[in-house]
Formats: structure tokens, sequence, C-alpha cells
């Protein structure tokens, strides 16, 4: 092009349309508010910077849609091993309950015994009972092996040393 505004001084090409798209052409440069020339100019100028968009969006889709196949993969995994450590929580909640079941257990025993330990050792083995006690409380656990511990600690304070 001679400058950078089309124009009578401008080089020019003879060109042929097919039927009915002067029509359009004329209708959309109406629409746009500009000659048909302007139009034209206009359309070509559009696709030429719009090829190389047209590229850039497609290579940058390809990179988010690989992304969001990659989110969906962690977040698959992700669900994967909440599920896991739920399962995990449970387990070491239950093996917890039993634990300090058999701590509150020993120690009604302990506390039970015909020849009484020192006093240190009852003091301790109160201790032991009293946090686990209020550990198995604190965990507010409806699990059937705590109501079965519980109840085991209970026969166990009324046992006397005789019968273990």
């Amino acid at each position: 092009m001679a400058g950078n505004k089309p124009g009578r001084g401008s080089d020019q090409f003879p060109l042929r349309l097919p039927d009915g798209m002067r029509d359009m052409i004329s209708d959309a440069a109406d629409r746009n508010g500009r000659s048909m020339n302007a139009e034209i100019v206009a359309r070509i100028e559009a696709y030429e910077t719009g090829g190389k968009d047209a590229f850039e969006w497609r290579r940058r889709f390809e990179d988010e849609h690989a992304l969001r196949n990659r989110l969906e993969e962690l977040y698959a995994k992700m669900a994967e091993n909440a599920e896991g450590l739920r399962d995990l929580a449970g387990l070491f909640k239950s093996q917890l309950s039993l634990h300090l079941g058999m701590v509150q257990i020993l120690s009604g025993l302990i506390q039970k015994l015909d020849r009484k330990p020192t006093p240190d050792v009852l003091a301790t083995a109160r201790q032991a009972e009293e946090h686990a006690a209020s550990t198995l409380a604190g965990m507010g656990t409806r699990d059937p092996t705590f109501d079965i511990i519980r109840k085991l600690a209970e026969q166990s304070a009324t046992l006397d040393s005789t019968e273990i």
C-alpha cells in the first residue's frame, strides 16, 4: 500500500465477486459505517491478524485444557487420599479407644491387688486411669468397641485380686 490509509492514490486491484457477495459486503459496510472498500480492507486485516491470534488462542486453549485435565486427576487423587485418611483416622480412633480402655482396666486391677503397690505406683495408676477416662470422654466416640471397653473397665473395678 502506498500510505497508511487507503485512498485514490493507493494500489488498486480489480476484484470479481461471486453472486450476492457485493450486496453482503455493502450491507456490512452500512452496518459498520464505512465504505465497501474500507469494509473489505478491514476484513482482510482482521483475517491476517486473526490467523495469528487464532493460533495463539488455540495453543492457550490446549494448554488450559491440559491443565484442567491435570487438576481433575489431582482432585480425584486428593479425594481418594482423603477417603484413605478418613479410614485411617477411624482405625486410629478405634485403636486409641482400645488402648485407653486397657489402661483403665490395668489401672483398676493394680489398685485392687491384695498386696498393695507402693503409693507412687498407685498414684501413677490413678493418673493413667483418669487420663484415659478423660481422653475417651473427649473423643466422644460411640464405637461399639468403646462400649465394651467401658463395661470391662467397670467390671474390673468390682473384681478382687483372688478372681484374677
